[in-house]
């Protein structure tokens, strides 16, 4: 009895197995269908924060990395930014809050974003009005800082006609310029180091493709972070 209750089961089992060949097919399309998802949803918004620490550390820099949006100005203090709005207003500079990090300190994220503060192409020569803004922000501040880094970014272009296995010479050229400048300033801080951002940090609302575009994202960037209270 067992013996034929058994056969009849195990013949419905091929049989089963006949009438759905494509169930193991199915069965990996679906998991790789779930893997590319997953990896599509972890892409859609990248960390930039840790890429750009990664390439600085690469390029031989201080591994600082740019602020995202969502995370700026929890925890950090305003007196900072305060002291530089006369400056950013004349200059042309944006100014945005860092997120204070390690509850230590605090400071911003400086972009040098007015068209006469940007570079010509394949250039590290900073213009005349860069050189001045520069020279000016020490006094702005006020004061001894913990840290300033100085970032040299390229345009995609630029960027294109680079190594992408090399740090870039260019980018790196413009924020030595820049730190130079910063030192022969006065500026006081415990820690100056510039880093090479090349294109990893295209401007906001700019297309790259356009004159434009390439010209705001030939620029410096400035990370200054405050002495702790």
């Amino acid at each position: 009895m067992i013996a034929r209750a058994e056969r009849p089961r195990r013949a419905t089992r091929r049989a089963h197995a006949k009438e759905a060949p494509w169930a193991p097919t199915f069965a990996d399309l679906a998991a790789l269908l779930l893997g590319l998802f997953a990896l599509l949803v972890a892409l859609h918004e990248p960390d930039l924060e840790r890429f750009a620490a990664l390439r600085a550390e690469h390029d031989g820099g201080s591994g600082a990395s740019a602020p995202r949006g969502e995370r700026a100005g929890r925890g950090a203090r305003p007196r900072l930014r305060e002291r530089l709005a006369a400056w950013s207003r004349a200059h042309g500079a944006q100014v945005t809050l860092l997120r204070d990090q390690d509850a230590a300190q605090s400071g911003v994220w400086i972009e040098l974003a007015a068209p006469n503060l940007h570079f010509p192409p394949g250039s590290a020569e900073p213009s005349g009005a860069l050189r001045a803004a520069l020279a000016e922000l020490p006094a702005a501040i006020d004061d001894e800082l913990a840290r300033v880094e100085v970032g040299g970014h390229l345009s995609a272009d630029e960027s294109a006609r680079e190594s992408l296995a090399a740090p870039s010479p260019l980018a790196r050229s413009r924020a030595e310029a820049g730190l130079a400048l910063l030192r022969d300033s006065g500026l006081a801080a415990r820690t100056l180091s510039s880093a090479s951002y090349a294109a990893l940090f295209p401007p906001a609302d700019t297309d790259p493709r356009t004159p434009e575009g390439r010209s705001a994202a030939r620029r410096l960037s400035l990370r200054l972070e405050e002495l702790a209270p």
